[in-house]
């Protein structure tokens, strides 16, 4: 029978020079800060995840109040008198929609007086 040849990978030990200490040394401190950096990065990504989490459930909330209250808080610009003395428009900022109304008796007060010091 013939000799098989054999191959074996393994790892051995083997003695490093004082190059090779300085290299593994200088190697160690960029990885040493590469993991900062990716440390840090994960810190700023789960903020921004949790601020945006936070956002979409703070919308989930509000859209299942409107749906049940089948209302919703929306951001508008009052125009008192206008078109008309005694009247108000209310301009919706999400759609422009505009509608009038007659100003009830407190904005009539707070609106409709008269200016007392003029220039």
């Amino acid at each position: 029978m013939q000799d098989e040849l054999k191959s074996v990978n393994q790892y051995m030990t083997f003695p490093l020079n004082d190059f090779e200490i300085a290299e593994r040394k200088d190697i160690l401190l960029k990885e040493l800060d590469n993991c900062q950096v990716l440390a840090s990065d994960l810190d700023d990504s789960k903020k921004r995840y949790q601020t945006l989490i936070k956002e979409a459930e703070s919308h989930i909330e509000k859209l299942r109040l409107s749906i049940k209250t089948k209302e919703e808080m929306v951001r508008v610009d009052i125009y008192y008198n206008q078109p008309l003395r005694g009247e108000k428009k209310i301009v919706r900022e999400d759609n422009g929609e505009v509608t009038i109304e007659d100003m009830d008796d407190n904005e009539l007060k707070t609106y409709s007086q008269t200016n007392l010091f003029r220039d």
